[in-house]
């Protein structure tokens, strides 16, 4: 067995913030840090436009903070490596977009991202934040015989 490595990891606990951190300094005039694990657009919009919002996994960047950005995203909420992040950071995310317009949360057919999503919904619902979800989901298929679920 070889001692060759095939990944740059300073410390497995903190993938995914130094993984942020490098996006963000690698790309400042597009995104930063909005809180820990949030990547928001460097120059927001106007209060008078609907924020859009998402969450999701680590581990396969940039994806969906990759499409955070003028005439994108406005936010991304990361979790750790193939996990959701939790309603409380989404939920933080969420107060950070608030907005007379309101915000559109796009939420991945997962169900770590779906309890998150509901979750950090109903939170903000108790405090006056607007947010509509729209549930996406994945591009490729289990199959035409798969379970109407599995799709």
């Amino acid at each position: 067995m070889s001692d060759m490595k095939t990944k740059f990891i300073n410390d497995p606990e903190q993938i995914t913030p130094e993984l942020l951190e490098g996006y963000v300094l690698a790309y400042p005039d597009q995104v930063k840090l909005g809180g820990e694990n949030i990547v928001v657009r460097a120059n927001p919009k106007g209060e008078d436009k609907v924020a859009i919002v998402t969450l999701g996994g680590s581990g396969h960047e940039p994806a969906l903070s990759g499409f955070v950005g003028e005439g994108m995203l406005d936010c991304s909420v990361v979790g750790d490596v193939f996990a959701a992040p939790g309603a409380q950071r989404l939920f933080q995310a969420l107060q950070l977009m608030k907005r007379e317009a309101g915000i559109l949360l796009v939420v991945l057919n997962h169900s770590g991202d779906v309890m998150s999503a509901n979750m950090a919904c109903q939170l903000a619902e108790r405090v006056g934040i607007k947010v509509k979800q729209v549930l996406t989901h994945d591009d490729i298929s289990a199959g035409i015989g798969a379970n109407v679920d599995d799709r």
